[in-house]
């Protein structure tokens, strides 16, 4: 992200990367907690990487709120051979099909070689 960051203020685009706290154990109020501290509104352009692309899915659908763009980059995918618990509170919840009314534009960069299935969107 930070690559990304600087790429995007060179261009005089206003940027913040908010720093999530234990990205490596997921907590959805905890991140959620962070998040909100940053204003949101329908000229918003919101990245999400690894766990953040879940977050942000979880966090629209939850609030209903109207964006411009949402671009998820190698959403991370729990592993059903996982056992943790925290992560599967985390990455475990109904995905609002009527996020895509609210946003205007939605992108997703994937690998084409996983070797798992987890591409359907």
């Amino acid at each position: 992200m930070p690559w990304i960051k600087e790429q995007l203020i060179a261009k005089g685009i206003k940027t913040e990367t908010p720093l999530m706290p234990k990205p490596w154990s997921p907590n959805y109020e905890e991140f959620k907690k962070e998040f909100e501290k940053y204003p949101i509104d329908e000229n918003t352009i919101l990245v999400g990487h690894s766990c953040g692309c879940a977050f942000l899915v979880r966090w629209l659908g939850e609030t209903k709120q109207k964006i411009d763009k949402l671009i998820l980059v190698a959403p991370w995918k729990i592993n059903d051979k996982d056992n943790d618990e925290a992560r599967g509170k985390f990455y475990t919840y109904e995905i609002d099909q009527t996020i895509k009314d609210r946003v205007d534009n939605i992108i997703m960069f994937t690998a084409n070689d996983e070797k798992d299935n987890g591409k359907k969107v």
